[in-house]
């Protein structure tokens, strides 16, 4: 079993805010929890701050709201490196719109590793809406 965890907008800046209200949510960023450390998540995502796919360590805090789904999310570790689908991002909203094939948005990136169909389709409310549905 999988936690992801759900960034609130509303603690965010001006980018988190266009994520949201162009998805149509209150959250901007998913993150994949491998384990807990203390006070920390210890995770794996594509972030825009970051440049892409790369493991890293988030504090807990009340910004981000947790889903358990009943899935193992593995083989991401596979894509460390891969950059930040800049290009790629209103794929989340527009099918049509052009995307990177190495590069990942956050939500894509879950998708892909979920194994959901045209992951680079699937926005930030979308993988919220799956994992409520499918959690443990």
């Amino acid at each position: 079993m999988t936690k992801l965890i759900f960034y609130k907008a509303k603690n965010g800046g001006l980018f988190d805010k266009l994520v949201s209200f162009f998805d149509k949510g209150i959250y901007s960023h998913v993150e994949i929890v491998l384990y807990e450390v203390g006070s920390y998540w210890a995770t794996i995502g594509s972030s825009n701050r970051d440049g892409g796919v790369r493991l890293g360590y988030i504090p807990k805090s009340d910004h981000w709201d947790i889903v358990q789904i009943g899935q193992d999310l593995e083989g991401g570790t596979t894509y460390i490196g891969h950059g930040y689908d800049w290009i790629g991002l209103l794929t989340t909203v527009w099918s049509w719109w052009p995307n990177c094939k190495n590069r990942w948005v956050c939500s894509a990136f879950v998708a892909k590793l979920a194994g959901l169909p045209s992951p680079k389709e699937w926005g930030v409310q979308d993988i919220f809406e799956w994992a409520i549905t499918n959690g443990a």
